[in-house]
């Protein structure tokens, strides 16, 4: 049991950075394709091809964060923890879930994305024709975007804030841990 309990620990920290970076490669490659490919139509095709990759990758990179976290959660319940660290455990809960429904839910607006502009989104609008359907996709990712990072980032943070509990309240309960 716990050698799944450290296995599932090290996938988890695995799944959060690579859940944290691929928001950080996709921007830069978003970058790379605008400089180096000037037709619009050929752009965003290669951006959905490129996004529908990373959702290929991010999807399972998130349920693997949630699941591990659930082997791990339970492992520090057995623990005889203090009060600060198990209102720690609870929030990490809630930044796991967050991250996990932000993510269910950006992968659904991608789809009504793919579905509204088959060709791939245009990178850049004329000012004479708005497009107001792609304006809203856009304000949408403007706030989920950030939304998404903090719940990862939070859930970071956090595991770190929990190592750190356990150790300062009870020194044995770690070795316990890790076993």
């Amino acid at each position: 049991m716990h050698t799944l309990v450290k296995t599932a620990c090290a996938i988890h920290s695995l799944a959060l950075a690579t859940a944290y970076g691929a928001p950080f490669v996709f921007k830069a490659l978003k970058k790379a394709t605008i400089k180096e490919i000037g037709d619009e139509k050929q752009r965003g095709r290669v951006l959905a091809t490129t996004a529908v990759n990373f959702s290929k990758v991010n999807v399972p990179t998130h349920l693997i964060f949630a699941g591990t976290w659930l082997i791990e959660r339970r492992a520090i319940k057995k623990l005889n923890v203090s009060q600060h660290t198990k209102r720690l455990v609870g929030l990490k809960d809630v930044t796991i879930a967050g991250a996990l429904v932000v993510e269910m839910a950006n992968l659904a607006v991608f789809k009504q994305l793919q579905r509204d502009y088959p060709d791939g989104v245009p990178i850049r609008q004329t000012e004479t024709t708005p497009d107001a359907k792609l304006e809203r996709y856009r304000s949408y990712y403007r706030i989920m975007g950030p939304l998404h990072m903090l719940m990862v980032g939070g859930s970071i943070v956090l595991g770190g804030a929990i190592a750190g509990s356990i150790i300062r309240h009870d020194r044995t309960a770690l070795s316990k841990l890790l076993r």
